[in-house]
Parts: structure tokens; sequence; C-alpha cells
């Protein structure tokens, strides 16, 4: 099975579009927690 690899990249592109827009409106903390919570995203996306 052939991955599309620009499927994927396009996928992640939005979804750290998501995931910083969204965090930003949650996290009125440090940038340290929305940058942890960011990643836990992408973690949980892959």
């Amino acid at each position: 099975m052939k991955l599309r690899t620009i499927d994927v990249f396009e996928d992640m592109r939005q979804l750290l579009v998501f995931a910083m827009s969204t965090s930003q409106i949650i996290c009125e903390q440090p940038v340290v927690k929305c940058r942890r919570l960011l990643k836990n995203a992408l973690l949980l996306a892959l």
C-alpha cells in the first residue's frame, strides 16, 4: 500500500492550523503548555 505523502502533509498542515487556533483560544496559559497541547494533538493524529 502506497502512502500518499502530499495528502498526509496537507492534513498535517490543516491540523496544525486548527490546533494552533484552538490552543490560542483554550490556553491563556504560558506558551509552553500550548506547545505541549499542540504536540499532543499531533501525536494523537499520527
